[in-house]
């Protein structure tokens, strides 16, 4: 840390002091920051930008992936009122949305368990 001579009074002082200690004279040279520390404040200002941005991001990817999987459980419930009825056409249009909502969700074993329950009730 560097000293420098208060411009009242003459005397050596911090450069990082805020005022002089013997005059009580303001130092404005005090809220001058080194390209060092504006270089290390920049780097955890980026920092923090960067990790609420990736914490925003993972939760709205964690909400789509809940609200694909809603509208496939949805999906399936819908398909379930749709067989009580037995009619053929709807009950084979609504095994293949059922599959169509998985297909969002990426889980490949519910997408294969409803591509064959799909098969099985769309046969003529």
């Amino acid at each position: 840390m560097a000293n420098i001579k208060c411009e009242n009074c003459g005397n050596d002082i911090s450069s990082k002091a805020s005022s002089c200690p013997m005059c009580g004279h303001p130092n404005e040279k005090d809220y001058c920051i080194s390209m060092g520390e504006q270089f290390v404040f920049l780097i955890i200002a980026i920092g923090i930008i960067w990790g609420v941005v990736m914490g925003l991001e993972m939760h709205f990817e964690n909400k789509k992936v809940d609200i694909y999987e809603q509208v496939a459980l949805d999906a399936v419930e819908q398909y379930n009122i749709v067989k009580q009825a037995e009619e053929h056409a709807k009950i084979c249009l609504h095994a293949r949305i059922v599959t169509a909502a998985y297909l969002q969700t990426n889980d490949e074993a519910k997408i294969q368990q409803w591509k064959a329950i799909e098969e099985d009730e769309c046969r003529m």
